[in-house]
């Protein structure tokens, strides 16, 4: 399963959510029973190191097979054939060291959506726009078509604009009350559907 959504997470979009109710989901979820791979697999992105550390760096953990054993309620081989079968589907890489294991998720900064400050040659504008674009469309559930029209249309707009058009999409989405009815990003743009009357 967890290979399956690596390889074709749809498009569906991401959520983000905190960290600290990922800490309650699992403290409720306690030792009562073992947790499903996709929980043993999300339970690792939880505990792996979030921010760069002199020992670690992001996405980054070093546990103990058997305290890594204990809190997802398996046996020892169980979970050394989980990890394996991780490392196959390139999903983490790890190594056993003498007191545990050292494991990287290799998907761990798309996941965690923690690319931190802008890329090379991009500028805040594009950023924005990239932002909106990928909002749009989560929300809309619309296909992702005409990029550099509605990249053209972004750029029309002023600074004032542009916060409101990304504000206001689940207003428009409301508004609109069909979602067949929903225009595509460039046409939400370019006929500024955006703005509240």
């Amino acid at each position: 399963m967890i290979t399956k959504v690596m390889q074709s997470p749809g498009n569906q979009g991401f959520m983000v959510v905190p960290r600290n109710m990922l800490g309650e989901m699992f403290h409720e979820l306690g030792e009562e029973r073992p947790l499903t791979d996709t929980e043993a697999y999300l339970y690792m992105l939880y505990t792996a190191c979030y921010t760069e550390q002199p020992q670690l760096h992001r996405g980054e953990m070093h546990i103990s097979v058997r305290r890594l054993s204990l809190r997802l309620g398996w046996g020892r081989t169980r979970t050394r054939r989980f990890l394996a079968a991780l490392q196959r589907e390139g999903i983490i890489r790890y190594t056993l060291t003498g007191d545990g294991v050292s494991i990287i998720m290799l998907h761990y900064n798309k996941l965690c959506r923690m690319e931190c400050g802008p890329k090379p040659g991009v500028n805040r504008s594009d950023e924005k726009f990239e932002e909106f674009w990928q909002v749009y469309h989560e929300l809309t559930q619309m296909p992702a078509v005409d990029k550099e029209m509605a990249r053209r249309a972004w750029s029309k707009l002023n600074a004032y604009e542009r916060g409101e058009a990304r504000k206001n999409i689940e207003w428009y989405i409301c508004e609109v009350g069909d979602m067949r009815r929903l225009r595509s990003a460039a046409g939400y743009l370019a006929r500024r559907s955006f703005v509240i009357n």
